[in-house]
């Protein structure tokens, strides 16, 4: 048969050999139904139609459309390919603008004949009303477009408020989009600079936004004394002894007397370089600069400072005034008087250290990690994310791995596993589900949604994230996500029970304990355990998972590991496991 080519506009060439492919290895995967083009306008789909292709179908899609085109599109946000919304306000208040559907029922008699009908009509959503004012949003988008391109700047931002008020008349970004073909645009354009960037030194708006930080965390300190009071864990005067000793401040403070300054800013390297040089021209000559940071080089660090002898991490663990461990992480700088000072530090504010070498994760998130991301793999691979976790907390972990996930902030785990992959490669490669999560601004628990949905104190399945799975799987009421290979929808772990599920996320976390432990990153195994079951709430009743690994046995991890690794090289065993199986022994010599 000779070939006979469907031209679709923005969608590329296809052709009829082609779409004979898909729909073969559709139905090879046991698919009902399969996307071969949305979006089309109704004269590309008549020609489609036209050629009568067998099994080709069309289905009408209503679409959200807006007026004014590019016209504050970053306080409107946008929607997906199925209506939800995935951006600005249509993100934030989805849930009480869409509506509800309507049904139709129909009641059939015995030869498929409908005789009876009745229909629950649609909701309509709620009205959101803005204080932007559409005239001066329009003015102040074109003078700030013209800004832009006048300077060669590479974007802008212009907030106009209400004087008397406080209202925000216009909010305006440069480069923007248009949400009607928001597929054109980068994701660079659809982000709102106006409430995502750090303001520039001498922006008169940096006071406002660095006060409301310092009021939200003083808040965040009271809750946590007050509930601590409410839990019986101190009395009231020992929690108002602990108020007084917090103050905030956006002013530079003297820092020459301070014996410890610790960072806590955001995991960009440039970033906290930029704090380290500061603080290293403020801090006296005995104060030890202390990093938070839970994966990046605190020997990079050190290295912009004037002192890098007095430089070290201590990385706690969220939520800080609950978790007790702490890594004090020793960069190659690092004093061993800075190291004896760290540690008696953080004994006497009551919490648990476990010394580590500067190596990218240190210990607790570089174990932890193969486990998260493996975790997400599964799910984007089709395994059922309730499964996921409630196999592990079967197992006696404290809670899920993709809620987990979601606890530390779906952003927050793209940017460690970034930094993991280039030290450590495949064993710590971020899924794509991950990476699309972040694009439709679902980071977790933090935004209301991530791998699952967040109302108050209960959680819920994501709605988006069933379309989307409903979409790889080829149901018509799906929504696209990623280009997933249809045959990972035969992967045989869709098959794993509920244990080999388990085994398989926690015999990497031994895998990457033992590794840790050869590399020196830690000294002994107990480190190791300890660390993991303060650090992550490794079901303590295992003993950490080089104790479980001793005691279900460590050849037989060798042997699942290798022969999880001829499919997938993240499993491979490491030399000191492989050791201890081959010749009989332990980490923990009895």
């Amino acid at each position: 048969m000779s070939e006979r080519r469907v031209r679709v506009a923005g969608n590329g060439d296809y052709f009829y050999s082609e779409l004979a492919q898909q729909l073969s290895n559709a139905q090879s995967a046991e698919k009902r139904f399969l996307w071969i083009v949305r979006r089309l306008d109704l004269d590309r789909g008549n020609q489609i139609l036209s050629l009568n292709l067998p099994g080709i179908h069309s289905v009408f899609e209503p679409k959200r459309f807006y007026p004014n085109g590019s016209l504050a599109s970053h306080v409107l946000g946008y929607v997906g390919i199925d209506g939800e919304g995935l951006g600005g306000l249509e993100h934030s208040y989805n849930s009480k603008i869409k509506g509800e559907p309507g049904e139709l029922f129909l009641e059939r008699d015995a030869t498929g004949r409908a005789y009876e009908s009745y229909e629950i009509p649609a909701k309509a959503g709620q009205t959101v009303l803005l204080t932007i004012d559409q005239t001066i949003q329009y003015h102040a988008e074109r003078a700030l477009q013209d800004a832009v391109q006048r300077t060669h700047a590479k974007s802008g931002t212009a907030i106009v408020l209400d004087p008397r008020t406080g209202e925000i008349l216009a909010l305006a970004n440069a480069p923007t989009f248009d949400p009607n073909k928001v597929s054109d645009s980068s994701a660079e354009a659809r982000s709102n600079w106006a409430l995502q960037n750090i303001y520039e030194p001498g922006s008169t708006f940096k006071i406002v936004a660095y006060s409301a930080a310092i009021d939200r965390g003083l808040a965040n300190v009271e809750k946590i004394y007050g509930e601590a009071v409410k839990r019986g864990l101190m009395s009231e005067e020992k929690a108002k002894q602990g108020r007084a000793r917090i103050c905030g401040s956006t002013a530079p403070m003297e820092l020459r007397d301070v014996q410890f300054v610790i960072e806590a800013t955001s995991e960009k390297m440039e970033i906290k370089k930029e704090v380290f040089r500061e603080l290293a021209m403020e801090a006296g000559p005995k104060t030890i600069v202390a990093t938070n940071t839970s994966a990046l080089s605190v020997s990079e660090l050190a290295e912009v400072t004037i002192s890098p002898e007095h430089v070290i991490g201590l990385h706690f663990f969220n939520p800080v005034s609950r978790m007790k461990l702490v890594e004090v992480v020793i960069a190659k700088q690092t004093s061993d008087e800075t190291r004896d000072r760290s540690l008696a530090f953080v004994r006497q504010i009551g919490k648990l250290p476990v010394i580590v070498r500067d190596s990218p994760g240190f210990l607790v998130n570089r174990v932890l990690f193969p486990y998260l991301l493996d975790a997400a793999e599964l799910f984007e691979s089709g395994v059922d994310p309730k499964r996921i976790d409630s196999a592990m907390v079967a197992w006696g972990m404290p809670m899920g791995p993709l809620r987990l996930i979601d606890e530390i902030g779906v952003d927050v785990t793209i940017d460690i596993g970034n930094t993991l992959e280039k030290a450590y490669g495949q064993r710590d490669h971020v899924p794509i589900i991950l990476l699309w999560l972040r694009d439709q601004e679902m980071l977790g628990r933090k935004t209301g949604a991530g791998l699952y949905k967040y109302e108050n104190k209960s959680q819920k399945p994501n709605d988006s994230l069933v379309k989307w799975r409903r979409g790889l799987h080829g149901d018509p009421e799906g929504v696209e996500g990623p280009n997933i290979p249809p045959d990972k929808y035969r992967d045989p772990r869709l098959r794993f029970n509920d244990e080999r599920l388990a085994h398989r996320m926690v015999f990497l976390m031994v895998n990457e304990a033992a590794r840790c432990l050869e590399e020196g990153v830690v000294g002994t195994p107990e480190d190791a355990d300890y660390g993991m079951i303060l650090g992550t709430g490794f079901a303590p009743f295992r003993g950490g998972p080089l104790r479980f690994g001793e005691h279900l046995g460590l050849k037989r991890i060798v042997d699942d590991l290798e022969r999880l690794a001829r499919n997938e090289k993240k499993f491979t065993p490491c030399e000191t496991l492989k050791k201890h199986a081959r010749d009989g022994t332990k980490f923990y010599e009895e």
